[in-house]
């Protein structure tokens, strides 16, 4: 399959579909037949979305959303990053590595997922 798609503001398009999200996209990451799609933790004028909690997304190539990003549970006085009634964490960077996709939080912390679920397999802090 043909690995080519474009990002248009809130929309991830292919030669086979168009995906649209309620945020902008900021990252796209085509990892096997799933792609890693990020929503940027922030707004036009680069303020904190704080009701964008976990805003990693996984779409198969046919353009159905499989999976929203398991909830990584952060304390709560970490306010804007971290929802404070469910403790969700905004995250800010995904990136393909040898040990599958990860995504990171502003605070340092790192996330190994599996691609094909959503599913944490791992954290770490990685430290600033």
């Amino acid at each position: 399959m043909e690995k080519n798609y474009e990002v248009c503001g809130r929309t991830l398009k292919t030669k086979a579909f168009e995906t649209s999200f309620e945020h902008n996209i900021e990252t796209v990451i085509w990892h096997d037949d799933v792609l890693v799609v990020l929503l940027s933790p922030t707004d036009e004028n680069g303020s904190v979305m704080k009701n964008l909690m976990n805003n990693v997304y996984g779409v198969n190539s046919q353009g159905k959303i499989l999976w929203q990003i398991d909830p990584a549970k952060m304390p709560h006085e970490l306010w804007p990053y971290v929802d404070d009634e469910t403790n969700n964490a905004l995250f800010t960077g995904i990136s393909l590595c040898p040990s599958g996709v990860e995504a990171t939080t502003f605070f340092s912390m790192r996330y190994t997922l599996d691609h094909k679920t959503g599913r944490i397999l791992k954290k770490e802090s990685v430290g600033w």
